[in-house]
């Protein structure tokens, strides 16, 4: 059965395509239909806002959630140095060298497919290109003297990296 996005009032609601309007098949761009109208007789706008709400919504929290892993990796192993940033690094090579989308395919392979699963293989796979520049601001920021100065007064490393490196 084909169906048809239709709005009604500020909401959108997906009809059965027999409710087409087969008089109206591709009709040019007109204040009734922005971009047209396609062979079924269905306004494409309306078809692509409904369509492209996944994807952004995968966008929106991707960038999120490899902002969220790059941020504290990135800044954790800036900060401590030693042990942590040669971990860091190698994790960060090892993400560099498989190519992103073979890599996304294998963690999902390992975790499960669905979408959520998909957003967390995606999010894993590319976080290494915010923690590296995040790793570099850290490592220049730490030696800097209102750190140290933070750090004479006794502040703890959650609270220097928090509240002096980074904002």
């Amino acid at each position: 059965v084909d169906y048809e996005v239709v709005r009604e009032n500020p909401r959108y609601t997906i009809r059965p395509a027999s409710q087409t309007r087969l008089i109206q098949t591709y009709l040019a761009p007109s204040s009734s239909h922005w971009l047209g109208t396609d062979g079924a007789g269905m306004d494409i706008l309306t078809r692509l806002m409904y369509g492209g709400r996944i994807s952004l919504m995968i966008g929106f929290v991707v960038v999120i959630l490899e902002t969220i892993i790059g941020v504290v990796l990135g800044g954790l192993a800036g900060y401590f140095g030693k042990w942590v940033d040669r971990v860091f690094s190698f994790l960060t090579d090892l993400t560099w060298c498989i190519p992103g989308t073979i890599l996304a395919l294998a963690v999902v392979t390992l975790i499960g497919k669905g979408l959520t699963n998909s957003v967390i293989a995606i999010s894993l796979v590319s976080w290494a290109s915010y923690a590296r520049p995040i790793r570099a601001k850290t490592m220049s920021l730490k030696t800097m003297s209102f750190v140290e100065t933070g750090a004479a007064f006794g502040e703890s490393a959650f609270s220097l990296m928090f509240r002096y490196i980074f904002p």
